[in-house]
């Protein structure tokens, strides 16, 4: 499932290249796009009820550890299915980019909501808060994505031709999911570690 690049064919050309990758390519953009988005939504928008909302919604609040975690996985998990049903239909498959759009957007406005409310200190609060676990569940979701645009173009090749290729490795595409939930799990976990940790040192 890997870019990698050792193994490319130096006969390919670029745009063959391109076209393979287009789920990678996609992704990347559209969550580019969504860190630009949310980064100077937050900076241009002046509206104070937007600001406290955002407040109230990134501030660490002191819990239980617990409870923390399984409110974020929660929210993960659930972002993670959508994703895996939009690859598997196919009037899903079309608007599944927007994922990563969402996802960026997130970012992009807690760390300008860090940067802005905290200054300097806001940087190590967005290294920590929202750097790792954005990290590791943008990952997931882009493979995910990936994986399922294989899923998509097999589910279309059944319905419009006799022959749908190369039939599909279940047990190996449950493997990848398998290993998909274990790390959006790892990234609920990380963040709500840190969200703890930080909760009594983070205070508006």
């Amino acid at each position: 499932m890997k870019l990698d690049i050792a193994n490319l064919n130096p006969q390919k050309t670029f745009e063959e290249i391109l076209k393979e990758e287009k789920e990678l390519i996609y992704s990347v953009l559209f969550y580019t796009a969504g860190l630009l988005v949310g980064s100077l939504g937050f900076s241009l928008i002046k509206s104070e009820m937007l600001i406290k909302g955002i407040k109230a919604i990134f501030t660490p609040h002191a819990g239980n550890l617990t409870s923390i975690f399984i409110c974020n996985f929660a929210l993960y998990i659930s972002i993670f299915a959508v994703t895996v049903l939009l690859g598997l239909f196919l009037i899903g498959y079309p608007i599944i980019n927007s994922i990563p759009l969402i996802i960026g957007c997130s970012v992009g406005l807690k760390v300008a909501f860090f940067y802005i409310t905290y200054g300097v200190k806001g940087v190590g609060y967005s290294l920590l808060l929202v750097i790792p676990q954005a990290a590791i569940f943008t990952t997931v979701v882009v493979y995910t994505i990936r994986q399922s645009a294989q899923i998509s173009r097999y589910i279309l090749n059944c319905v419009t031709s006799k022959e749908a290729g190369e039939p599909l490795k279940v047990k190996s595409l449950l493997k990848r999911y398998i290993t998909y939930t274990l790390a959006v799990t790892s990234a609920a976990f990380v963040n709500a570690l840190f969200t703890f940790l930080l909760s009594d040192l983070i205070k508006i």
